[in-house]
């Protein structure tokens, strides 16, 4: 029988570094300048292809976020403008912003696919116990129902959109802006209600349920120093 490190393929499995990662990406990108940028958004659209089958689309997902990306970095624009700033400066302000918006969106929804909302939770649960003790499964509870509606939010609201188009309501934009919100928060409320009642069926709301192995594997971790030295020089460029 094939011990189960030997048949453990490559790769970063561990929560507790995937959150590291992700945190030291989060601040390297926001120091970052363009071709920091721009290198991340590179290996962005690389994890796109490798988490096709993630939790999160990932494409789709970077294909909201450049959207709300732009609507700030257009704000960003018109505020340097209003305030006296020339327009070269205003531009680069604002792709820059808008630059630094998509990346972190764009690693948050890696990490939410890359690992399920349990296990994300488990390896805060891990770190949080020497500060926190018994308590620390209440700060992984909250980040599990988190990014468990990520998805479930991004979902709701695009049945909504298509209810309301099959639908064809003949109102002003106003209007249907209202219908489609409270249809959305409708979907939401209940969506919340029946989470209450499966973390409650399934004893997620004790200690004794964030408490699991969690080994190190020096191999793994060595490949994410690796990693974090690569994203430390790809900000520095």
């Amino acid at each position: 029988m094939q011990n189960s490190e030997a048949t453990r393929r490559p790769g970063i499995y561990d929560s507790r570094l995937k959150i590291i990662l992700a945190a030291a990406a989060g601040f390297l990108a926001w120091r970052s300048g363009p071709a920091g940028l721009f290198l991340y958004l590179a290996m962005l659209a690389g994890l796109a292809v490798v988490l096709r089958g993630g939790r999160v689309p990932l494409r789709a997902a970077l294909v909201r976020g450049a959207i709300f990306a732009g609507f700030w970095a257009a704000a960003k624009f018109l505020f340097a403008v209003w305030e006296g700033a020339g327009s070269e400066t205003a531009v680069t302000e604002a792709g820059l912003l808008g630059l630094r918006l998509l990346v972190l969106m764009g690693v948050g929804f890696a990490l939410a696919s890359s690992a399920s909302p349990r296990e994300m939770a488990l390896g805060v649960a891990s770190m949080l116990r020497p500060l926190l003790g018994k308590r620390a499964w209440r700060p992984a509870l909250s980040l599990a129902l988190m990014i468990h509606f990520l998805p479930v939010a991004l979902a709701l609201h695009e049945r909504t959109s298509v209810a309301m188009a099959a639908r064809r309501v003949e109102r002003s934009r106003w209007v249907r802006f209202q219908l489609r919100l409270s249809s959305w928060l409708g979907g939401l409320s209940q969506e919340a209600s029946s989470q209450a009642m499966a973390v409650a069926a399934r004893g997620l709301d004790r200690e004794e349920a964030w408490r699991a192995p969690m080994p190190v594997h020096a191999g793994e971790w060595l490949a994410g120093l690796v990693l974090l030295i690569l994203l430390y020089a790809a900000g520095r460029i």
